[in-house]
């Protein structure tokens, strides 16, 4: 059935216009393993926002990440290329603007395009906010008893997000 749901996405995204433009919505949550949530068959898990999307949209079943850093992931990610390419091989590192991000050819089709950010890592400075009209990156300082760290909870990114 989920092949079947990812045919028709491509498919009335391909097909031309439509009523409503199609949306694509990327979710990268930092850390978290798949055969924790409820959408990979771990019962245990009270994911049910992130069950009910995955149920809706297209569940990707194999997902190999070319790095283990979150910085040049996710510039593999929204590039296409590995890390020796896009040159982003830690997370001090910086995207060139020279590398083409999916951000990027998606406004140059007309879309519109936002990221909303819980990270620095991935923040503004970084080179991934490449072709994004709105990138919401405002971070405050989380204090612990080991650690001052910038970060944005996630409810509040949920919050900007869908606000957008």
């Amino acid at each position: 059935m989920r092949r079947l749901r990812l045919f028709r996405s491509i498919c009335w995204i391909g097909c031309g216009p439509a009523a409503e433009p199609p949306s694509l919505v990327i979710v990268s949550l930092d850390t978290l393993r798949a055969d924790r949530l409820g959408c990979y068959g771990y019962e245990p898990a009270e994911t049910p926002s992130i069950d009910r999307l995955a149920e809706r949209g297209v569940l990707f079943e194999q997902a190999i990440t070319p790095v283990p850093f979150t910085l040049p992931a996710h510039a593999s990610l929204f590039t296409g290329q590995l890390p020796p390419v896009h040159g982003v091989r830690s997370n001090e590192d910086t995207l060139e603007g020279s590398a083409s991000t999916l951000a990027e050819l998606l406004a140059d089709h007309g879309w519109h395009t936002a990221a909303f950010v819980g990270s620095p890592v991935v923040g503004a400075g970084t080179g991934m906010e490449q072709g994004f009209a709105t990138f919401e990156a405002n971070f405050a300082v989380r204090r612990d008893a080991t650690e001052q760290q910038p970060e944005k909870a996630a409810e509040q990114v949920v919050t900007d997000a869908t606000g957008w």
